[in-house]
């Protein structure tokens, strides 16, 4: 975890789990990462947190890098002329 970014995720191996997993979260209609956190939650006793699906900080950091790519572009379009 990189707890500097106010990162929230955590890594693990399932290994033989993996398969399993995947077939049981489809079959009640939840992602891998929903069905952990739900199992996760009711162990804990604790309710289970909405999250934002998908990757968010992806997103964010392709926001800015599509931001200064722009700004370089138009940095090179102004030197050629």
């Amino acid at each position: 975890m990189n707890k500097d970014k106010g990162d929230d995720r955590l890594s693990l191996r399932l290994g033989v789990l993996r398969e399993p997993l995947l077939q049981r979260a489809e079959s009640v209609g939840k992602t891998p990462s929903q069905y952990i956190r739900s199992l996760l939650a009711k162990d804990l006793g604790v309710e289970e947190p909405e999250m934002k699906e998908g990757r968010p900080m992806t997103s964010e950091q392709a926001s800015v890098a599509a931001q200064a790519a722009w700004a370089r572009k138009k940095k090179t379009k102004k030197k050629r002329k």
